[in-house]
Formats: C-alpha cells, structure tokens, sequence
C-alpha cells in the first residue's frame, strides 16, 4: 500500500536497506486499470485522469521498476477479478469519498447519479467492473 506514502521510491529504498541479502519483500499494489470502469464515469463528471489514482502513484509497473534497483527475482502474482455491481449508491459513495468527488458541488452529484443510473441501465442493472492488482514478490541483492 505504498500509494499512501509520500515517497514510495524512498521507502522501498529504506526497505532495502533494512533487508539482509537473500531476504523477501512482498508488496501489494493496484494494477493501472483497475477498476477503470468507475474511474471513468468519475473522470465524465470531475475531469481529470480516468484511472485508479492510487495507481498513478504506485502502480505494479512503477513497483516493478522501483523494485529492480537493489532487488532481483522480481515476481509479479496477479489477481484479477470482476465485480457486479448492482447498487448505484455503492458507486456513488465510492467515487464520491475521496478527492475531487468527495468536493463535488451539487450539480455534480446529480450528474453522477445519474450517468450511474445511466451505466446499471444499459447493463441490465449489473455494472461489471474489473479489478486488477498483484502481490510482488524480490529478493534483496
């Protein structure tokens, strides 16, 4: 969960540090698609990236390559699964708990609601959304 750091370069550096030679790291992460489909009808409201924003920060691409300098046998485990959503005010709460939904004026709200609405329609009232991550595993060198 290195998206929550300021610095995820600088903490898996200190990780290394830290870390005897031959000893594993595991590191969870998001995948950069995941769960695009709701990022997407929150980037039509909000604007902004249409992608999972902890994953612009510390995404399995970027973990593999801050993990290839002072770690070898880098191993991706992903895991991948799909959610049916039937719920439009479990897409609303999501998108709207955290920045800039979480700042969403009132014609904004609407809006969301109702491309939500829009979306569990024109999908027979089940919203498929993808969810895509990994466990990574290194040894230290």
């Amino acid at each position: 969960m290195l998206y929550h750091v300021p610095d995820p370069a600088l903490a898996i550096a200190e990780f290394r540090r830290v870390l005897r030679l031959d000893c594993i790291i595991a590191i969870s992460t998001n995948a950069d698609d995941n769960l695009q489909e709701l990022f997407e009808l929150g980037a039509q409201v909000f604007g902004g990236h249409k992608g999972d924003p902890a994953a612009q920060i510390f995404s399995t691409l970027k973990a593999q390559s801050l993990l290839s300098e002072g770690f070898e046998k880098i191993t991706l485990h992903k895991f991948e699964d799909i959610y049916d959503i039937d719920d439009a005010e479990d897409v609303y709460h999501y998108l709207t708990s955290f920045p800039p939904g979480i700042q969403a004026t009132d014609e904004q709200q609407a809006t969301l609601r109702a491309l939500i609405a829009k979306r569990l329609i024109e999908s027979d009232g089940v919203f498929k959304v993808r969810r895509e991550g990994a466990l990574i595993t290194a040894v230290a060198n």
